[in-house]
Formats: C-alpha cells, sequence, structure tokens
C-alpha cells in the first residue's frame, strides 16, 4: 500500500555571471543555501539535497541536467539520501536584472530565442528545446540555423512554443508568501523570458514529467513526487541580499506545506 510522501527534498539551481550582469544574485543565494538552509531548515521536513550553480549557458544546462537526473533520480545520490515516497522540487532561481520584485514563473515555452549569445557564444532563434522524441541537443553543435524541433512523425508532439506548466499552485504559494510579516513583493509570471532561464525551466519541467512516468513503474516502493519551479529574483540594489536569501527560505517552507498535508 502506497503512502502520501512524508518530506520535500530540494535540489536548488542558480546561475553564474551572464552577458550585462557580471554577479548574478541567484549564484550567491545558492551559495549561501549550501553553507546555511540545513540548519535553518531542520526540524522542517524540508531537506536540500543539492545546490549547483549552472554557467550560462545552454549547453551547460544540458550536460548539467542530464547529470542531476543520474544522481538525484538514481540508485543514489550525492547525500545517500532515500528518495521513497518523498517530493523532489527543483527550484531554479535566476536573476531579473530590470526586475523590482520576485516572480514566481508558471510556465516554460519550447522557444529558444536568444535576445544575446549565451556564455559559450550560443544565440538560437526559433528553434525547439524539446522535441518529438524528447531533448533536442542538435542545434547547439551543430548548423544553429537548422531547426532543432523539424518534426519527425506526423504529427508533432511538443510544437514549437508549446507552454510547459509547473505543477505547484503558484497562486497559492505566493497568497501564502505575502501573509509574512516581512512579505517582499511576488508575483505570478507567465512569461520567463526567452533566454537560458526560459531554457533551463523547460528541460526541468519535461525532466520532470519524464521521472514521474518512470517512477510509476516502480515495483514495491512508494515513488517519490516530481515538481519544478523557476524564480526570478530581482537586482541587489532592489532587494538586498540578506531579504532575498530569507525569502528563498520562506519559498520553500511555502512549497512544503502546500505539497505536505498536515495529517502527514
Amino acid at each position: 500500500m502506497s503512502t502520501a510522501p512524508r518530506k520535500c527534498h530540494f535540489v536548488i539551481t542558480g546561475f553564474g555571471p551572464f552577458h550585462g550582469v557580471p554577479v548574478n544574485p541567484s549564484m550567491l543565494l545558492v551559495s549561501r543555501l549550501e553553507k546555511e538552509a540545513d540548519t535553518l531548515l531542520t526540524g522542517m521536513g524540508i531537506q536540500i539535497t543539492r545546490t549547483l550553480i549552472f554557467e550560462t549557458s545552454a549547453e551547460a544546462v544540458l550536460q548539467e541536467i542530464d547529470s542531476l537526473y543520474g544522481q538525484i533520480i538514481g540508485t543514489s545520490n550525492p547525500r545517500g539520501v532515500h528518495m521513497d515516497g518523498c517530493h523532489v522540487v527543483f527550484l531554479h532561481l535566476g536573476v531579473n536584472y530590470r526586475g523590482k520584485k520576485f516572480h514566481l514563473e508558471q510556465c516554460a515555452y519550447n522557444d529558444a530565442t536568444f535576445r544575446v549569445p549565451d556564455e559559450r557564444g550560443y544565440q538560437p532563434q526559433g528553434l525547439c528545446i524539446i522535441g518529438d522524441t524528447g531533448l533536442v541537443k542538435e542545434g547547439i553543435h551543430e548548423d544553429s540555423n537548422s531547426s532543432a524541433c523539424t518534426p519527425t512523425k506526423k504529427e508533432t508532439v511538443h510544437k514549437f512554443g508549446k507552454c510547459f506548466n509547473t505543477t505547484l499552485d503558484l497562486k497559492e504559494i505566493c497568497s501564502k508568501l505575502q501573509e509574512n510579516d516581512n512579505a517582499q513583493p511576488v508575483c505570478v509570471s507567465n512569461d520567463p523570458g526567452r533566454f537560458v532561464c526560459n531554457f533551463t525551466y523547460c528541460l526541468s519541467l519535461d525532466r520532470c514529467r519524464l521521472w514521474a512516468e518512470s517512477s510509476q513503474r516502480s515495483i514495491g516502493t512508494t515513488p517519490p513526487k516530481y515538481h519544478s519551479l523557476f524564480v526570478h529574483v530581482p537586482p541587489l540594489g532592489v532587494i538586498p541580499e540578506d531579504d532575498q536569501f530569507s525569502f528563498v527560505i520562506e519559498i520553500m517552507k511555502a512549497i512544503q506545506s502546500q505539497l505536505i498535508s498536515p495529517v502527514d
């Protein structure tokens, strides 16, 4: 008999510098979470299983997402944590350098159209991130002018521009965050841009779907439940690092509150 998941494991990522942003707040936040969060989250049913800072490039993100799949979803993981019967939340942080508040991104789009080159000089225009048979990598290593989502079937499963939604109820999470005594400005967004942030989120949402389907075939275990969320944070000049750090902790607590029922 299966039981409801009783714990949240978080995999938290940020980004290094990129065009016009030499100091990325998400990198600083993830580094602090790696060092400080375990103590702050003790007794809350929340565990940070892995933190990672992505290079701000499509190729690096592809490699790291695949690596996370093997490490977190595989038979073992970096901290030897048993995932049976847990919620696994991939929480991705990135900066909106024009932002004035935190943006909880509702969705990502199957659209790689970079306004500027990424950190490896890659600048796709009008390419799919996910193709008919899953993750598409050709555009990164081959002719960037070729369409990475050329249909291989009569009907395209993942059309260009397709919207992938998070499984989390962001309206509820946003409302909960706004109720805090030291609440920071936050909103639910439907526009993650089309740069590496959207690229990452699209891959992560699709991977969570595939991992969930795979875990349903497990025998003798209570499969984990997988979720992904991308949060755009504002520049440090708008909201200071300490306040941003505290708010990310509140985001994890709000997610945990939504996913773990009181009876658990």
